[in-house]
């Protein structure tokens, strides 16, 4: 019977990372034996994680039960591949199968029945596991099916695709409030708008950007316009910004303040 191998990855571009030593994929009751690149790392490994920590170079590492462990650039064939985890690969007296560097961090494994076969449209051929896990490095989730067949399809799901560009957009509106310390705003420069050159001002207090930026915010088309509080009419130094609104005290000569405004006198 298929079944259905899920890989599960931080999107890659919005959280730092670090690709992880092994990828836990399936037990296996037979590796590649005759791939002659193979290497054989010395010494009696207790766990899948550390064979495949002495394999950089390689593609995947194979840890038998009895712990000797096999690096190889060749992967598992589509039938030899079982589901479990390192545990029962052991109990299983078979080989825990790892990919031995990737940003996908953790897998799951299903029968065919048990998924939505409408999120997972397009699935294509491959080679091998890590080739579906590079296919789909942009997406959260990978789906590999195993056919009776021997071979291996691939996608990236529907749900993850559309989890994905949710998340890049929720990514667009942190870096917008998160470019400038607390309490600041991204203000595009004047005359700099197509550059997006920007500086951070606390628009909450600052005279001359009063309740908004003058010029748009950087990365963001529909946050509300400031205004500058040195209107005419108003005295030199009368003049503040609070809560993102102009108070003014004072009026120059021939003007008179009106609900916080200078307005010519008749």
């Amino acid at each position: 019977m298929s079944r259905i191998l899920f890989g599960l990855s931080l999107l890659a571009g919005l959280i730092p990372f670090v690709a992880a030593d092994g990828l836990f994929i399936g037990c296996s009751q037979s590796y590649p034996y005759q791939d002659a690149s193979n290497s054989f790392p010395s010494g009696s490994f207790s766990s899948a994680t550390d064979c495949a920590a002495q394999c950089g170079g390689y593609t995947y590492s194979y840890l038998f039960y009895y712990g000797q462990c096999v690096c190889s650039n060749t992967g598992p064939s589509a039938t030899s591949l079982t589901d479990g985890d390192e545990d029962t690969c052991a109990q299983r007296s078979s080989i825990s199968v790892n990919i031995v560097s990737t940003t996908f961090d953790s897998t799951t494994c299903y029968s065919d029945q048990d998924f939505a076969a409408a999120d997972f449209p397009g699935l294509y051929p491959i080679t091998d596991p890590k080739q579906c896990l590079n296919s789909c490095a942009n997406d959260r989730l990978a789906v590999l099916q195993s056919e009776d067949s021997a071979g291996w399809y691939s996608t990236a799901s529907g749900l993850a695709r559309r989890n994905a560009r949710e998340a890049v957009a929720q990514a667009k509106r942190d870096r917008i409030f998160n470019v400038c310390p607390g309490g600041m705003t991204a203000c595009l420069v004047p005359g700099l708008e197509k550059n997006e050159a920007w500086e951070c001002i606390d628009t909450q207090n600052d005279m001359e950007s009063c309740g908004g930026c003058l010029h748009g915010t950087f990365n963001n088309a529909t946050t509300a316009v400031g205004v500058s509080c040195a209107k005419p009419g108003v005295k030199l130094g009368a003049a503040t910004c609070a809560a993102g609104k102009c108070l003014i005290s004072e009026c120059k000569d021939g003007f008179k303040l009106v609900d916080s405004q200078c307005v010519v006198r008749a």
